[in-house]
């Protein structure tokens, strides 16, 4: 439900039906009283003094979406940047030494160590994995 046609948003009711009021006020007014048009009718000027503060309102309601917008664009970098971190860190890490002390008392082969270390990068890469995907699906409204 994302995109330029979703229901999914907020929505200014308050300017809408003040726009849509006056509109329809303004139709009713003229096929009501065709001969009044003339003096219910804005002049020109008014168009013109009303259009500068309407585009400068305009221009700072951009202005904080795009704000908005680049800081989770930031937000969302560092995210992808600190999992490919951990990533790394996850899979050159996980080297065996047959001369630690753990691997003397544990008593296990080389062999051994060397999958156990190979299922634990499993392991870490896995959950980093699956918490992109959590990511998304919060990021995106999923359950």
């Amino acid at each position: 439900n994302r995109g330029p046609l979703s229901t999914d948003r907020a929505v200014a009711f308050l300017p809408l039906l003040a726009c849509c009021g006056s509109g329809a006020v303004a139709a009713a007014a003229a096929s009501r009283f065709p001969a009044l048009v003339p003096h219910i009718t804005m002049p020109s000027a008014m168009h013109e003094l009303l259009a500068l503060p309407m585009s400068i309102l305009l221009a700072f309601r951009f202005q904080n979406a795009y704000d908005r917008w680049w800081t989770s664009r930031q937000e969302m970098e560092s995210l992808a940047a600190n999992a490919v971190t951990l990533a790394l860190c996850a899979s050159n890490n996980a080297e065996v030494d047959p001369n630690s002390r753990e691997a003397k008392l544990a008593g296990l082969t080389l062999a051994e160590q060397q999958q156990h270390a190979e299922q634990l990068r499993c392991r870490m890469l896995s959950l980093i994995d699956a918490y992109c995907v959590i990511a998304e699906q919060v990021i995106h409204g999923g359950d």
